[in-house]
């Protein structure tokens, strides 16, 4: 007999390498548009009628990717959990967050360029992680519905 600790810690386990390298993969995209979008002179900076003109530098990129890619996987456990449907649940709602994203950095007041490097920041965090976090969950079988388990049938007519 099976020890169920083993087994249910198993898939957790199968599933934390793949989902760290997905976090650092897309934290190093957003770190990587902002190198190119640095070398290439845009001038990364945003401004606010309440805090005034706020720089964004490469400490600031990385301190707001990575909590939002820790907040995708807790998405991910979270929807492993609680969702029937997991997969199909986890890319709706990431593609639709992701796509919400976006139209605010019209709103910044900013420069077009400083509007598509940060579009570019979000997408290229984004993408990884809805691909990759996706490929770490388990698919659950379909559940067999009445008819397809042969439920009610009798010589193959219906009641």
């Amino acid at each position: 007999m099976s020890d169920p600790r083993i087994t249910a810690s198993a898939p957790r386990r199968a599933t934390l390498a793949p989902r760290i390298a997905a976090l650092t993969i897309a934290v190093a995209a957003a770190i990587a548009v902002w190198l190119i979008a640095s070398a290439i002179g845009v001038r990364l900076s945003v401004t606010s009628p309440l805090v005034g003109t706020i720089p964004i530098d490469l400490l600031l990129t990385v301190a707001t990717a990575v909590p939002a890619a820790l907040a995708a996987w807790i998405a991910v456990a979270i929807i492993e959990r609680r969702s029937a449907r997991p997969v199909r649940t986890w890319y709706i709602l990431s593609i639709a967050l992701l796509a919400a994203s976006l139209p605010p950095l019209l709103l910044l007041g900013a420069p077009a360029e400083t509007v598509i490097a940060l579009a570019a920041m979000h997408l290229a965090e984004g993408v990884p992680l809805i691909v990759l976090l996706g490929r770490t969950i388990p698919v659950r079988p379909a559940a067999a519905s009445p008819v397809s388990a042969g439920a009610g049938l009798s010589h193959g007519v219906r009641p």
